[in-house]
């Protein structure tokens, strides 16, 4: 049979371990929601790119015929 002090002593590891480990978890959370919403950045960036260079010949365009 274990001593009292032997579950004090695993009562306190686990006190001090499981916020260590659900601190950890929300950290991967937190990391894996951001690069989500890097990946729809760079998404978003890539099209506003396309679009840009579909609307800037058009722009020239317009600027040599009013020029």
């Amino acid at each position: 049979m274990e001593s009292s002090s032997d579950i004090v002593n695993l009562i306190v590891a686990l006190a001090t371990a499981i916020p260590a480990l659900i601190a950890g978890i929300v950290g991967i959370v937190k990391a894996n929601h951001a690069k989500e919403m890097i990946t729809v950045l760079q998404q978003t960036n890539t099209q506003a790119v396309n679009v840009n260079q579909q609307i800037t010949p058009d722009t020239q365009q317009r600027r040599k015929e009013e020029s």
